[in-house]
């Protein structure tokens, strides 16, 4: 057992440690030219219009991220948990974005919402919708929207996936004790289905505010934080304070705070949730 506790300590903990201990050094990441110089990092990350910015679009992805591909997720869940003819071949077409890498979705969607060529635009025009074809990489206001519904299209077919396993273990006779009593469809969903599927709520939440926070990669192949710094998060900062400016203890500060702003929110939701177990 002791090499186990070894190789987690080294794979996990050295880095946290690390981490926490770099975050309060002057460090520009060359040898050991450093400078302890306490929570100074901290104060200057807070102080950082640069910083609330991203903080704030953060805020703006986990709201929006726990809207779209959850909801989205769900009602593709129940759809799929019926008899439907084709059943496979549709979970396999929904589930196959989120096999692809962000870097290829990235690309994908920078082509379909290119303002001059792009294919949402294209279609917007062939409607005689023109008035609809917005630049929407080029628009302060709608750049970080299009990226949300990216990763969107992406993630829908994670939580799909889970949400049906969650309808597939709710036993039939409970779904038919509801409908004896008379329950209509949408009193089945809110008062039976969703209850039900606390347990699966917790993990696709989880893992959804996890995603948005440390969201980077499609930030960076879209839009690389633009159009001034509309679309930056605090993940895509943390990277250009760390690798572009060297700024590494500063770098890690950020790092601190995306690993505290993802591990608190999630250890209080989980222990609010399983307070009280699911029974059938």
């Amino acid at each position: 057992m002791i090499p186990a506790y070894a190789m987690i300590a080294l794979i996990i903990f050295f880095p946290i440690g690390f981490t926490v201990y770099a975050s309060l050094l002057r460090w520009r990441g060359e040898g050991f030219d450093m400078k302890f110089i306490g929570l100074q990092n901290y104060i200057d990350m807070f102080n950082d219009p640069r910083f609330l910015n991203s903080l704030y679009n953060n805020i703006i992805w986990i709201i929006l991220y726990l809207i779209l591909p959850m909801i989205g997720g769900f009602v593709l869940a129940l759809l799929l948990n019926t008899n439907l003819k084709g059943q496979t071949f549709f979970k396999v077409v929904f589930y196959l974005p989120g096999v692809i890498s962000f870097v290829v979705v990235g690309i994908i969607f920078s082509l379909i919402f290119n303002s001059s060529h792009g294919m949402l635009n294209e279609i917007l025009r062939a409607l005689h919708l023109d008035i609809l074809a917005k630049q929407w990489l080029g628009s302060r206001l709608l750049a970080l929207p299009s990226i949300i519904i990216a990763s969107s299209w992406q993630y829908v077919g994670f939580c799909m996936i889970l949400y049906l396993a969650g309808l597939q273990s709710i036993p039939m006779d409970v779904l038919e004790a509801a409908e004896v009593d008379g329950a209509k469809f949408h009193q089945k969903v809110f008062k039976v289905i969703i209850p039900l599927l606390k347990p699966v709520n917790v993990v696709v939440v989880m893992i959804t505010l996890i995603n948005s926070i440390r969201v980077f990669d499609l930030v960076y192949v879209i839009t690389h934080g633009g159009p001034f710094r509309a679309t930056e998060t605090i993940g895509f900062v943390m990277y250009d304070v760390s690798f572009r400016a060297l700024l590494w203890g500063e770098g890690s500060a950020y790092g601190v705070f995306i690993f505290l702003l993802t591990t608190i929110p999630s250890i209080i939701y989980v222990r609010h949730m399983l307070k009280t177990e699911v029974s059938y």
